[in-house]
Protein backbone atom coordinates (compact mmCIF):
# COMPACT_ATOMS: atom_id res chain seq x y z
CA UNK A 1 0.00 0.00 0.00
CA UNK A 2 2.48 2.92 1.01
CA UNK A 3 4.94 1.99 -2.39
CA UNK A 4 1.43 2.51 -4.26
CA UNK A 5 0.85 5.82 -2.59
CA UNK A 6 4.35 7.11 -3.12
CA UNK A 7 3.77 6.20 -6.67
CA UNK A 8 0.80 7.74 -6.99
CA UNK A 9 2.51 11.06 -5.26
CA UNK A 10 5.64 10.94 -7.56
CA UNK A 11 3.01 10.49 -10.73
CA UNK A 12 0.96 13.61 -9.86
CA UNK A 13 4.21 15.35 -8.39
CA UNK A 14 5.63 14.79 -12.20
CA UNK A 15 2.41 15.81 -14.00
CA UNK A 16 2.49 19.48 -11.81
CA UNK A 17 5.77 20.04 -11.84
CA UNK A 18 5.62 19.89 -16.11
CA UNK A 19 2.53 22.04 -16.30
CA UNK A 20 4.12 24.15 -14.12
CA UNK A 21 7.45 24.16 -16.53
CA UNK A 22 5.15 24.62 -19.41
CA UNK A 23 3.52 27.42 -18.55
CA UNK A 24 7.10 29.14 -17.71
CA UNK A 25 8.35 28.39 -21.17
CA UNK A 26 5.05 29.56 -22.82
CA UNK A 27 5.03 32.83 -20.43
CA UNK A 28 8.36 33.71 -21.64
CA UNK A 29 8.13 33.05 -24.86
CA UNK A 30 4.82 35.34 -25.25
CA UNK A 31 5.64 38.33 -22.87
CA UNK A 32 7.69 41.45 -22.52
CA UNK A 33 6.75 42.63 -26.16
CA UNK A 34 6.89 46.58 -26.74
CA UNK A 35 4.13 48.10 -28.29
CA UNK A 36 5.08 49.89 -31.82
CA UNK A 37 3.38 52.91 -33.36
CA UNK A 38 1.68 51.94 -37.22
CA UNK A 39 0.69 54.48 -38.76
CA UNK A 40 -0.96 53.08 -41.92
CA UNK A 41 -3.32 51.04 -39.18
CA UNK A 42 -4.77 53.70 -38.00
CA UNK A 43 -7.90 53.34 -40.72
CA UNK A 44 -9.15 49.71 -38.99
CA UNK A 45 -12.55 50.75 -37.30
CA UNK A 46 -12.86 47.00 -36.40
CA UNK A 47 -11.49 43.92 -35.39
CA UNK A 48 -12.19 42.33 -38.46
CA UNK A 49 -10.94 45.33 -40.23
CA UNK A 50 -7.73 44.78 -38.67
CA UNK A 51 -7.58 41.44 -40.10
CA UNK A 52 -8.16 42.30 -43.20
CA UNK A 53 -5.31 44.54 -43.00
CA UNK A 54 -3.04 42.16 -42.06
CA UNK A 55 -4.08 39.60 -44.56
CA UNK A 56 -2.95 42.50 -47.19
CA UNK A 57 0.07 43.26 -45.71
CA UNK A 58 1.63 40.53 -44.03
CA UNK A 59 2.63 37.32 -45.54
CA UNK A 60 2.49 34.00 -43.24
CA UNK A 61 5.84 32.19 -43.17
CA UNK A 62 6.46 29.51 -40.86
CA UNK A 63 9.27 29.60 -38.10
CA UNK A 64 12.13 27.81 -38.94
CA UNK A 65 13.69 25.59 -35.96
CA UNK A 66 12.64 27.20 -32.59
CA UNK A 67 9.19 28.35 -32.30
CA UNK A 68 9.87 32.04 -31.22
CA UNK A 69 7.11 35.08 -31.13
CA UNK A 70 8.49 38.08 -32.98
CA UNK A 71 7.60 41.71 -31.94
CA UNK A 72 4.93 43.94 -33.98
CA UNK A 73 7.99 46.03 -35.24
CA UNK A 74 9.78 42.84 -36.72
CA UNK A 75 7.00 41.75 -37.66
CA UNK A 76 5.67 44.88 -39.72
CA UNK A 77 9.25 45.64 -40.65
CA UNK A 78 9.69 42.03 -42.12
CA UNK A 79 6.46 41.78 -43.39
CA UNK A 80 6.12 38.30 -42.16
CA UNK A 81 5.06 36.51 -39.62
CA UNK A 82 3.64 32.91 -38.26
CA UNK A 83 0.13 32.74 -36.43
CA UNK A 84 1.91 34.14 -32.94
CA UNK A 85 3.22 37.40 -34.87
CA UNK A 86 0.13 38.16 -36.32
CA UNK A 87 -1.77 37.77 -32.95
CA UNK A 88 0.64 40.01 -31.26
CA UNK A 89 0.40 42.50 -34.80
CA UNK A 90 -3.55 42.20 -34.25
CA UNK A 91 -3.56 43.21 -30.58
CA UNK A 92 -0.63 46.03 -30.73
CA UNK A 93 -2.95 47.40 -33.71
CA UNK A 94 -6.22 46.76 -31.43
CA UNK A 95 -4.96 49.11 -29.00
CA UNK A 96 -3.83 51.98 -30.97
CA UNK A 97 -6.32 51.90 -33.50
CA UNK A 98 -9.47 50.87 -30.89
CA UNK A 99 -8.18 51.88 -27.62
CA UNK A 100 -8.95 48.46 -26.56
CA UNK A 101 -6.64 45.47 -24.90
CA UNK A 102 -7.00 41.67 -27.02
CA UNK A 103 -5.88 38.85 -25.40
CA UNK A 104 -3.56 36.57 -27.00
CA UNK A 105 -4.97 32.75 -27.23
CA UNK A 106 -4.10 29.56 -27.77
CA UNK A 107 -6.08 26.98 -29.69
CA UNK A 108 -6.77 24.08 -31.23
CA UNK A 109 -7.50 24.06 -34.95
CA UNK A 110 -8.55 20.77 -37.28
CA UNK A 111 -5.28 20.73 -39.29
CA UNK A 112 -3.04 18.37 -37.43
CA UNK A 113 -1.07 18.95 -34.29
CA UNK A 114 2.86 19.67 -34.27
CA UNK A 115 4.73 19.70 -31.51
CA UNK A 116 2.03 21.75 -29.18
CA UNK A 117 -0.02 19.44 -27.33
CA UNK A 118 -3.67 20.64 -27.82
CA UNK A 119 -2.65 24.41 -29.07
CA UNK A 120 -1.22 24.32 -32.75
CA UNK A 121 -2.38 28.05 -33.31
CA UNK A 122 -2.14 31.69 -32.07
CA UNK A 123 -5.64 34.04 -32.20
CA UNK A 124 -6.79 36.99 -30.56
CA UNK A 125 -9.99 37.08 -28.36
CA UNK A 126 -11.98 40.28 -27.10
CA UNK A 127 -15.18 39.99 -25.12
CA UNK A 128 -15.54 36.37 -25.46
CA UNK A 129 -15.38 36.26 -28.93
CA UNK A 130 -11.57 34.85 -30.60
CA UNK A 131 -10.78 36.16 -33.74
CA UNK A 132 -8.66 34.21 -36.40
CA UNK A 133 -5.55 37.30 -36.34
CA UNK A 134 -4.90 36.60 -40.72
CA UNK A 135 -8.29 36.93 -41.56
CA UNK A 136 -10.59 39.00 -38.58
CA UNK A 137 -12.98 36.38 -39.11
CA UNK A 138 -14.53 34.74 -35.82
CA UNK A 139 -13.37 31.48 -34.75
CA UNK A 140 -15.52 28.84 -33.25
CA UNK A 141 -13.32 27.16 -31.35
CA UNK A 142 -12.12 26.39 -27.52
CA UNK A 143 -9.73 28.15 -25.82
CA UNK A 144 -6.66 26.08 -24.24
CA UNK A 145 -4.72 28.99 -22.94
CA UNK A 146 -4.38 32.56 -22.70
CA UNK A 147 -2.31 35.19 -22.35
CA UNK A 148 -3.70 39.02 -20.76
CA UNK A 149 -2.77 42.15 -23.03
CA UNK A 150 -0.78 43.17 -20.00
CA UNK A 151 1.08 40.00 -19.84
CA UNK A 152 2.62 40.00 -23.50
CA UNK A 153 3.03 43.80 -23.41
CA UNK A 154 5.36 45.35 -21.02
Amino acid sequence: MNKITILICLVLLTLFSCDVLSDYVYEQRYNNQTLFFIEEAMGCESLSSIGIFLSDNISYTADTGEDCAQSPEETWRSQSGDCEDFAILFMNIAYFSLGIKCELVLVQMSRSVENGGEMNHAAVRYNGIVYEPQTGETLTTSVSYYYTFDTVFN
